[in-house]
C-alpha cells in the first residue's frame, strides 16, 4: 500500500490498525509500519492522527473511548500483576530479569495509555 494515493476508506482502515496496534501498547512507528506494510513516516503520521482524534473525542466527553481506555489499562494492570506473581516464584536469574523488564514497558504503556507520559516528555 505504500507510494500510492490511498482512497478514504483505505486510509480509515489503516488508520483503525495503528489504533488498535497502538492500544495494545505498541509505540514504535517502525515496528507499526513492518506490520501494517506502510512507510515508517505514514505510520508516524496515522500515530499522530490517532492521537489527534483521541484528544478530540477525550474532550468532547465520549464516554466510549473513555470506557475503552480504562479497560486497557486494567488489563495492563492485571497483566502487571500476573508479572509481579511470577517474579516473586521465579528461581532463574535470566528469567527474573526478562520479566523485569517486561514489567518496566508494561508501566510505560500504562503511563502512555492514561497520558502521563505526555505530560512527563514535555518536562
Amino acid at each position: 500500500m505504500t507510494g500510492t494515493k490511498k482512497t478514504l476508506a483505505e486510509r480509515e482502515a489503516l488508520l483503525l490498525a495503528v489504533e488498535e496496534l497502538m492500544l495494545q501498547g505498541i509505540q514504535n512507528a517502525s515496528f507499526i509500519a513492518r506490520q501494517l506494510k506502510i512507510s515508517t513516516p505514514t505510520a508516524q503520521e496515522y500515530q499522530k492522527a490517532i492521537l489527534k482524534r483521541w484528544e478530540l473525542t477525550s474532550e468532547s466527553g465520549n464516554q466510549t473511548f473513555t470506557k475503552m481506555r480504562a479497560e486497557q489499562i486494567e488489563k495492563k494492570r492485571y497483566i502487571e500483576f500476573e508479572l509481579w506473581v511470577m517474579l516473586r516464584k521465579s528461581t532463574n536469574e535470566s528469567a527474573a530479569l526478562g520479566i523485569i523488564r517486561t514489567i518496566i514497558e508494561l508501566q510505560k504503556d500504562q503511563c502512555w495509555l492514561a497520558g502521563i507520559s505526555k505530560v512527563l516528555d514535555e518536562k
